[in-house]
């Protein structure tokens, strides 16, 4: 079975699966619609509180370690690829593939928030790591519940899609 629809990021398509499946398997009637607004309702409250707690959490006052130039470069990670910093007009800006580009926020200290311009993609944290050179060596962006490390490539050594530097 295939369900397409032009609904990106609706529950639709996964409560007309479900639907589907119970109608075949001949299965008492379920209102799927109802189930997964309620799933989205308690996911959407958790991520409120998360994001409230963070705000407490944060140390207002602080400055980034060092100047925005130090942190731009390319990051790599051998399952997502590269990420892509750069400085534009003294704000630092991500790109990660097609999908997620946009400013980065000082949040506090060497973490930044990015505030991705596909506004469905929401927000994710950015932190930057430093080594006791004070030298930049990689970042990681929180997402998903999860975060992803990515390791700062030496300048010059950026390679293109199709292998040229």
């Amino acid at each position: 079975m295939v369900i397409l629809t032009n609904m990106n990021g609706s529950p639709l398509p996964t409560a007309l699966m479900y639907r589907t499946f119970d109608a075949h398997l001949k299965a008492p009637p379920k209102d799927w619609s109802a189930e997964i607004a309620r799933n989205t309702e308690r996911q959407t409250a958790r991520a409120r509180e998360a994001a409230q707690r963070r705000l407490a959490e944060r140390a207002t006052g602080t400055k980034p370690s060092l100047a925005l130039e130090r942190y731009v470069g390319t990051y790599a990670d051998s399952m997502y690829g590269q990420v892509k910093v750069t400085n534009e007009g003294g704000t630092l800006r991500l790109t990660m593939g097609p999908l997620y580009e946009g400013p980065l926020e000082h949040w506090h200290y060497d973490t930044y928030r990015a505030n991705w311009v596909q506004r469905h993609r929401g927000q994710s944290f950015v932190t930057f790591r430093l080594n006791a050179s004070a030298r930049v060596t990689g970042l990681e962006i929180e997402m998903g519940g999860g975060a992803i490390e990515f390791r700062r490539v030496p300048d010059g050594a950026a390679r293109t899609a199709d292998g040229a530097r």
